[in-house]
């Protein structure tokens, strides 16, 4: 893989103890959302930006909370709830932001098993487009990290590149640390992310 460069324009991350704000969707709607539902959409609204084109969708294990009652109903009654069986696909969250916003633009959903953080932003950044890239899981203190990605300069710029003496290492926390200005490189899943200094 030839070395990406990428711009940050916006970054939030959210942990398992913050209860994000959702203070403008509606509380019936509010309501029906699960724990990645909330972490994502208010991820995603919080790097929203007019111009941005494409939002990319990054998680291992998607809405695994509504999956295990899917197949604990279906063991049980042989049949499942078909509201339940819709809001059970792996970019549920996103769907319900995009309708919820009335945001057309296009969504693409990626799992990669351990290397899901990374595939997906190298796909962010590989579309060439202005994206909301999301991550989000169910597992892990670390509930969902987004950007809003640029390949025209905008704020900071990023180097990513392959890293083949990498052992492969996938803590999100070191990837968190060189977003907040902590460090200036980490290294994730075999790959290299570093800060750069504008020329």
């Amino acid at each position: 893989m030839n070395d990406l460069t990428f711009y940050i324009d916006k970054f939030v991350y959210t942990q398992k103890e913050h209860e994000p704000d959702l203070g403008f969707v509606p509380a019936n709607i509010r309501r029906r959302f699960n724990l990645e539902d909330k972490h994502t959409v208010f991820s995603i609204n919080h790097c929203m930006r007019e111009d941005a084109e494409e939002i990319v969708f990054a998680s291992q294990y998607g809405c695994f909370d509504r999956l295990q009652k899917l197949t604990e109903q279906f063991k049980e009654m042989k049949e499942v709830s078909p509201a339940l069986f819709s809001n059970s696909v792996h970019n549920t969250s996103v769907g319900q932001y995009t309708l919820l916003t009335k945001k057309t633009l296009p969504s693409l959903a990626i799992s990669c098993g351990e290397e899901t953080f990374i595939r997906g932003l190298i796909t962010a950044i590989t579309t060439k487009k202005t994206v909301v890239y999301c991550f989000s899981d169910f597992f892990g203190d670390i509930k969902s990290i987004c950007f809003l990605i640029s390949s025209t300069p905008t704020n900071k710029k990023y180097l990513l590149k392959q890293n083949d003496n990498s052992n492969g290492e996938n803590d999100l926390q070191n990837v968190l640390g060189l977003f907040e200005g902590k460090t200036k490189k980490t290294v994730i899943g075999g790959y290299t992310i570093e800060e750069l200094n504008d020329d």
